[in-house]
């Protein structure tokens, strides 16, 4: 992983330009990426900060945390999206419970955000809903655990045994 700690640095060939201007209250902000200007609601790229490292970290396994509203949720969304092209990539990505999978302002609503738009994207919703693609034979399905007492513990495990995904994520399961 590269943390670049000063602008003077020079950057690795394929590390791209980003230019930021922060919105003020009387302006608004924008983002430009090797010079051309990001469309706002159409475009994304991480937030300097937490989300901006964990999308160039190349560990296989990440433990994070971080304040509310820090980008955890969307990190862990924009993350999954990183081997959609790749025939046969599957990304689970778990919630504790189904509630707070599907409340609104949740995962799910950031999920249809990211996702919905997205060319050849089929939608199945569900107890646990998954966007497909079957351009590239992928999907990211987000699911949860509803861990109450002891013996959903267990069938939680016993569930668990035969899945297989390129990509896992956990979130917010203490």
């Amino acid at each position: 992983m590269i943390r670049v700690k000063k602008d003077a640095a020079e950057k690795p060939p394929l590390y791209p330009r980003v230019e930021r201007k922060l919105p003020t209250v009387k302006e608004k902000g924008w983002v430009k990426i090797d010079g051309i200007m990001l469309r706002d609601h159409v475009d994304y790229i991480p937030q300097p900060g937490f989300q901006e490292i964990l999308s160039t970290c190349d560990a296989d396994v990440i433990f994070s945390g971080g304040s509310a509203s820090a980008g955890k949720t969307w990190a862990i969304l924009t993350e999954a999206m990183r081997g959609l092209g790749n025939n046969g990539y599957s990304a689970v990505l778990l919630k504790k419970e189904l509630v707070e999978t599907k409340a609104a302002g949740g995962m799910l609503a950031d999920a249809k955000r990211l996702y919905q738009d997205m060319p050849g994207c089929v939608y199945t919703s569900s107890d646990s809903p998954t966007f497909d693609f079957p351009m590239w034979q992928s999907a990211i399905q987000l699911t949860h655990l509803n861990l109450q007492n002891e013996s959903q513990e267990r069938e939680a495990q016993e569930k668990a045994k035969n899945k297989q995904a390129s990509y896992i994520a956990i979130d917010e399961l203490t």
